[in-house]
């Protein structure tokens, strides 16, 4: 009984050491996708474009949220 128990609890153990290292594996996949994303963006103007098209949206945002523009229906 007791053999089969230990068997069951490294059985157990490798599960979870297969599975820790498949995270592991997803998560430098993810970290590389990310860091290609990054690459494109960077290179093809993407960023820059996405902060000039926020920074002109920013002060129509902060006259809503201040109060100062109310909008009636």
């Amino acid at each position: 009984m007791r053999s089969g128990l230990v068997a069951w609890r490294s059985g157990l153990v490798a599960l979870a050491i297969w599975v820790g290292g498949l995270a592991i594996g997803v998560g430098g996949l993810a970290i590389w996708v990310g860091g290609l994303a990054g690459l494109v963006a960077r290179r093809s103007g993407l960023i820059r474009w996405w902060l000039i098209r926020w920074y002109r949206f920013l002060p129509i945002c902060l006259l809503f949220s201040s109060g100062v523009v109310v909008v009636t229906a």
